[in-house]
Formats: C-alpha cells, sequence, structure tokens
C-alpha cells in the first residue's frame, strides 16, 4: 500500500517524529560532549605540564644566580 505523501499526519505520527528526532539529536550532541570533554582534558593535562616546565625553568634560572 503506497501512503499519501500529502496528507496530513495524525497526532501520534507527529509525535512519533518528532521523538525520533530528538533522539537523533542527542546522539548527535553527545557525541559532541565525547569529544568535547576529551579534548578539555587533554588541554587541562598541556596546560599541567607546560606549567610543570616552566616551573623548572624559573627554579633553575634561580638556582644559577
Amino acid at each position: 500500500m503506497i501512503r499519501n505523501p500529502f496528507r496530513v499526519l495524525t497526532p501520534a505520527e507527529m509525535l512519533t517524529k518528532q521523538l525520533a528526532d530528538a533522539e537523533r539529536s542527542r546522539v548527535t550532541y553527545m557525541g559532541l560532549h565525547e569529544e568535547t570533554t576529551y579534548s578539555i582534558n587533554m588541554l587541562n593535562a598541556r596546560i599541567a605540564r607546560i606549567r610543570k616546565e616552566l616551573q623548572a625553568m624559573t627554579t633553575e634560572q634561580k638556582e644559577d644566580q
């Protein structure tokens, strides 16, 4: 049976489409959240490493004086 693409959707059909759309959006944004969390953690580790290196350089300079 071929459905008429121009017919009016029932409220249940509309809600079903809205639910599917919301679930797809959630999957997309959860993936973005995972990527962002990874990037933030990587940057936090990088910042900690750079601070440690700068502190070591500062300590060496003070000892040399």
